[in-house]
């Protein structure tokens, strides 16, 4: 851990926290504009796919009036809204507050 008051750019003290066999590749922080990555590629489309899916199953089991059905598939809808939008708002946020 760094001492309080202390980041890892104040003259090279990394060292003290590396062992001989260690380097350190890269400094600074995560570009936070970058949104998407390569396992967005597949993500991205199972994400529709999986909410699009329990929407439907969702409607169907309004439609009949299926209480235990409506209520099994709450889960599943959290799920898909955080596929969907909720880990690229992670991802932001975690990127922001990356770094020193």
């Amino acid at each position: 851990m760094v001492e309080a008051g202390g980041t890892w750019d104040e003259g090279g003290g990394e060292s003290q926290w590396l062992r001989p066999d260690e380097r350190v590749y890269w400094r600074g922080r995560p570009d936070p504009s970058v949104v998407f990555s390569r396992q967005d590629l597949y993500l991205v489309p199972f994400s529709l796919a999986w909410t699009a899916f329990v929407a439907f199953w969702e409607h169907g089991v309004v439609a009949s009036r299926w209480t235990i059905g409506g209520i099994f598939g709450i889960p599943f809808l959290v799920v898909g809204a955080y596929l969907m939008v909720g880990r690229l708002l992670v991802k932001v946020w975690s990127r922001r507050h990356t770094g020193g």
